[in-house]
């Protein structure tokens, strides 16, 4: 979704707009009436960032605020500033993402690019750009300067560019915490290295006053690693393929962890889906604001292969059970009953609570393919993680994995 101005600024509150106006220096509080939020305020405030000469700056902290502004971006936030707990007990105590987003760039602009590398990287675990490994044996717990410098100048020497030259590189190493399903830090720490690599320059054109005018500029690139010490797990977050992606992970468990070992690629784990042939009820906890789950669709295959395929849907505003459908339509023979057919795919439909301010119910749909398919790298971070805290609750894993 584009940026918009005037759909950021209604969402935030006017006193945290006011603080950062103020905070600027830049004048535009002086334009506008705080003390009451109306229309007539919002297209003031507006009149007056667009005239200011601040523009491009102000409508560039709130783009990179609103990127902020989703679950994935709001526990990306919490996690990297569990370690001020002034700023954290802030955050807890404020209402709505723009004014959390605002308070942490004004209060910490280090811990604000932090989070935006966190959010980035988060978007991408689990989807085509990222690899997990298994990291053998014993690792070194502490990383010393010497050990990132020399990872880093074997990154710059892996990352040639397409005409054969390498770019700048820098890694930045942060600490982050675990954050539970409440938006509370669980712990335990741990460290995200955001890799910075220099592209090739591109030519854009740009307005220079009245005029357009060609700019050259040098595009910066990002990768990330995340090591976890407990399971001895690596992820990889970067472009360029599983190739790309094994290279960095080695490189960085030989130069930062003392790795000497071939590691190898994280199992996937594998569904059990025929556990969807018997009634289900999907229990879920109070506390993760579900409403309902409802089993929408079942593909079966006869076992031992072959071309033959038996799908039942049903309607998601119909009460029934898909496995009370099936037995009415098919009777005797419904397949959901004979034990040489097996699922192959399954459709899930979860509905959450209605959020305040929102007209309709949020819903998720999980589809899950045997043996280890689904969509769960689509979904934003906060659903991935209740989907695969309830699919091995509800008996639909048959094997654990990523």
């Amino acid at each position: 979704m584009s940026f918009n101005l005037k759909r950021f600024l209604r969402r935030t509150p006017p006193p945290e707009l006011r603080r950062y106006f103020y905070a600027q220096r830049n004048g535009l509080s002086a334009h506008i009436d705080w003390d009451t939020a109306t229309p007539a305020q919002l297209d003031a405030l507006i009149g007056a960032i667009n005239a200011s000469e601040k523009r491009d700056a102000v409508l560039a902290d709130f783009e990179q605020v609103e990127h902020l502004c989703n679950p994935i971006g709001q526990t990306a936030m919490r996690s990297v500033v569990a370690t001020n707990a002034h700023i954290l007990s802030h955050l807890q105590g404020t209402e709505g993402d723009e004014a959390r987003g605002l308070i942490l760039l004004l209060q910490d602009a280090t811990l604000f690019e932090q989070a935006l590398a966190a959010a980035y990287a988060d978007g991408l675990r689990y989807g085509r750009a990222w690899s997990a490994f298994n990291v053998p044996g014993p690792s070194t717990t502490c990383i010393d300067l010497q050990n990132l410098q020399r990872f880093e100048a074997d990154i710059a020497a892996e990352l040639v560019r397409v005409d054969g030259t390498v770019g700048k590189i820098k890694i930045d190493a942060f600490q982050r915490a675990a954050v539970g399903d409440m938006g509370t830090v669980a712990g335990p720490f741990s460290v995200q290295y955001t890799i910075y690599s220099e592209g090739l320059p591109v030519s854009d054109l740009v307005f220079q006053g009245d005029e357009p005018a060609r700019q050259t500029r040098r595009p910066v690139f990002e990768a990330a690693i995340w090591y976890d010490q407990v399971n001895r797990t690596l992820d990889v977050v970067a472009a360029g393929g599983r190739v790309v992606r094994t290279r960095i992970a080695e490189l960085f468990a030989g130069n930062v962890l003392g790795i000497t070992e071939t590691i190898g690629p994280v199992a996937m784990r594998r569904f059990a889906l025929d556990r969807l042939k018997r009634p289900f009820t999907g229990e879920t906890d109070p506390s993760d604001g579900i409403r309902s789950v409802k089993v929408l669709l079942l593909r079966l295959a006869p076992i031992g292969g072959g071309y033959g395929r038996v799908t039942i849907e049903v309607d998601p505003n119909n009460q029934r059970d898909i496995c009370a459908c099936s037995e009415e339509w098919f009777g005797d023979a419904d397949p959901l009953r004979r034990p040489e057919w097996h699922v192959t795919q399954a459709k899930l439909r979860i509905v959450f609570y209605r959020e305040a301010g929102r007209a309709r119910d949020k819903t998720v749909t999980l589809e899950l393919r045997a043996p280890n398919g689904s969509n769960l790298r689509q979904q934003i971070r906060q659903h991935q993680i209740l989907s695969q805290k309830y699919l091995a609750r509800w008996g639909l894993v048959a094997d654990a994995g990523y």
